[in-house]
């Protein structure tokens, strides 16, 4: 094993940018679901997050990260999935690395777009066979939903409308799924930001809990901006 990434902390900008922290606290969480499984199996059928790859640099120069433009929007997934068909295997790393979420909406949106754009291209242009880009590709077909259940989300809170039972199940497994994300990912960084006061903790979960709504509309207006106003250029966010 000579490839390693844990978990992802966006805590360091918390004060000056609380809304956008708690936003961000879905990919540590993910850390902790998706990929922490993939790593305990060897393969980063998920893909990997460039900002905390852990490789030597022998196997970095025997697969290098020049893949044209369509390996280089989410050049990180690109080079996994790459790595993975040419035998390499990866861990799990027992650590941290710490980040800054994004300081505006905005950028918080493009961010999702790009990387919509770029897992899209991943899944379709990266050079592996089929079953390194099936669970990428299907996570990425599931990511193009979210913005329809966010509208069923809304739309069964004011009207109330009949559904399926199985649609029912569905919905309410998702919503669960990312909720929990989002409380785990919170309690991480909790833990290492140091607040350790309860009440100042149930503050923190009740505001997470209350601002799922409008992260899931943010999280869906990326996925809508990637598929109705793609961009061909790579968007640097303010960090």
């Amino acid at each position: 094993m000579r490839v390693g990434q844990g978990a992802i902390l966006y805590h360091r900008t918390w004060a000056e940018h609380p809304f956008l922290t708690l936003a961000d606290n879905v990919r540590t969480g993910d850390d902790f679901a998706r990929f922490h499984f993939q790593h305990k199996l060897g393969l980063t059928v998920f893909g990997m997050h460039g900002s905390y790859i852990v490789v030597r640099n022998d196997i970095e120069k025997s697969i290098g990260f020049d893949f044209g433009p369509n390996g280089s929007i989410t050049e990180d997934s690109f080079w996994a999935l790459v790595a993975m068909e040419s035998g390499r295997r990866c861990r799990w790393v027992d650590g941290y690395l710490e980040e800054q979420s994004t300081q505006s909406v905005a950028d918080f949106i493009k961010q999702r777009r790009r990387w919509f754009q770029g897992l899209a291209k991943v899944t379709w242009y990266a050079p592996v066979k089929l079953r390194w880009r099936l669970s990428l590709g299907t996570n990425t077909v599931l990511w193009a939903l979210a913005p329809f259940a966010t509208l069923y989300t809304i739309g069964h809170f004011f009207f109330g409308f009949a559904t399926e039972w199985w649609i029912r199940f569905l919905a309410n497994y998702s919503f669960a799924s990312f909720e929990v994300l989002y409380l785990i990912g919170l309690k991480a960084n909790l833990d290492e930001y140091g607040v350790t006061a309860w009440w100042k903790r149930a503050g923190w979960y009740l505001s997470q809990l209350v601002l799922l709504p409008a992260y899931s509309i943010m999280e869906s207006l990326g996925v809508l901006a990637a598929i109705f106003r793609p961009v061909a250029g790579f968007h640097v966010v303010k960090k």
